[in-house]
């Protein structure tokens, strides 16, 4: 098969099994703090806590590693695919 081919087909494959892993893996959504709630009379109030930025920061942290570990398989598959049809970097 030709280079071209070959790549044509298998950046395809891989760029489908990087999208398929990081759709499997797309980290939850962490909560983003507690709460304080308080009460004055009938009504109660509640503030998020101040330690918010503390998820956001590690939801933001997972989906970089997610990533990170998508574009490592995507560059595994392109090298296995391209191995299966002859074009063996050397």
């Amino acid at each position: 098969m030709q280079f071209e081919d070959a790549k044509d087909i298998c950046s395809e494959k891989a760029r489908a099994d990087g999208n398929t892993y990081m759709s499997n893996n797309a980290p939850a959504k962490r909560s983003s703090g507690s709460f304080n709630c308080y009460s004055i009379g009938i009504r109660t109030i509640c503030r998020e806590s101040s330690n918010a930025w503390q998820g956001a920061f590690l939801d933001a942290w997972d989906r970089s590693d997610v990533k990170k570990a998508g574009e490592a398989l995507v560059q595994s598959v392109i090298k296995a695919c391209m191995a299966d049809y002859g074009w063996i970097k050397r």
